[in-house]
């Protein structure tokens, strides 16, 4: 794209490039290009919107609850800010559909609404998704440090090296995926039959002049680095945690003693060994479907099939990040009780009160 006749949209100034287009068919394709196709409206204007809110209610009252428990057990850091960053996937999941509603008015400010979107929006929905995946993994590493060395991690699991760990798990994912947040802009196109200005999409100098090398990067090195080792991280200490617990309750059957975890640490491993799972049964799947999408699509793909992908993606990423105040709820006593007078008990006391 000649540079002379775009927009430096790097920065909010705006200008404005007049397109000749005549052709009705071009028009069409120049308005869908970012927009939705018809197959998937559905499920990404109806059904993810309804499962993002589900997420940001469940994961802030996450918030509302470990926060109320405290940060005496270094666990609770973790799940505080697992739940953030799920919250703030949610969060950025419902705005990515603003433009639905807009459309439904103002079907070309929809497309610009689509295209800010895209620039801006998407990449820290990107980056909210690999923080999540990052916390996982840590829980799965720490609670296989807690079952295979329970005399050692006291020592080796500090609140303090917890909390640097944690704070690591947003600064190195950031700039880790550094130029993805610096490939795609927008420029204002002029579509004269209708008589309307658009946002459009467009890639940023910065992406044109390094594709082969950023292309590369983010399907190799990133998606994999964040994707893959991340999935296989979580599965390889899943099943050394499951392992151990078999042996331990084997060991407990013949000596009729309790070995190395209490009751109620055992319930605290297999509540998180609940959420490394649940993990794993979702995002597995959407992983592998992300590699054949990113793999045999290229970067500028806007084929139906390519969309349709990253829905069904967004989808089984959206129902991991609802999933945990479930798992929290029906396998922690604990937590439920505090749901119970928190919110349960308070509800009921308003409605006698009235």
């Amino acid at each position: 794209m000649n540079e002379n006749s775009s927009v430096q949209s790097v920065t909010w100034d705006v200008g404005v490039r007049v397109t000749p287009l005549t052709s009705k068919d071009v028009i069409l394709n120049l308005i869908t290009e970012g927009t939705l196709y018809q197959q998937d409206v559905y499920i990404r204007c109806i059904l993810l919107p309804v499962l993002g809110f589900c997420g940001l209610l469940g994961n802030f009252l996450n918030i509302v609850i470990l926060t109320h428990h405290g940060f005496r057990e270094s666990t609770n850091i973790i799940l505080v800010s697992l739940s953030v960053s799920d919250f703030c996937f949610s969060l950025t999941q419902i705005l990515r559909r603003i433009r639905c509603v807009v459309q439904m008015f103002d079907f070309f400010l929809g497309v610009t609404v689509e295209t800010f979107l895209e620039v801006y929006i998407i990449p820290i929905n990107t980056l909210m998704l690999v923080v999540s995946l990052c916390h996982v993994t840590l829980i799965s590493i720490e609670r296989m440090i807690a079952v295979c060395f329970p005399f050692h991690v006291a020592r080796i699991v500090r609140k303090g090296r917890v909390l640097v760990v944690v704070l690591f798990l947003y600064a190195y994912p950031t700039f880790m995926g550094f130029p993805n947040l610096f490939r795609f802009t927008f420029e204002w196109v002029y579509v004269p039959d209708v008589n309307v200005t658009v946002a459009m999409v467009r890639m940023t100098q910065f992406l044109t002049d390094h594709f082969e090398v950023i292309l590369m990067y983010g399907t190799v090195v990133f998606n994999n680095l964040f994707s893959t080792v991340t999935l296989a991280s979580i599965l390889t200490c899943s099943i050394i945690i499951v392992l151990r617990l078999l042996t331990s309750r084997l060991g407990r059957a013949r000596k009729k003693v309790a070995l190395g975890t209490k009751t109620k640490e055992l319930k605290a491993v297999k509540m998180l060994l609940a959420v490394c799972l649940a993990c794993l049964i979702v995002c597995i799947p959407s992983a592998v479907l992300d590699m054949f999408v990113l793999y045999i699509n290229s970067i500028q793909d806007t084929r139906p099939l390519y969309h349709i992908g990253q829905t069904v993606n967004d989808v089984l990423y959206q129902v991991n990040a609802c999933l945990n105040f479930f798992i929290y709820v029906t396998m922690s006593s604990k937590f439920a009780k505090t749901y119970n007078m928190l919110f349960c008990h308070l509800s009921f006391s308003r409605s006698k009160a009235v």
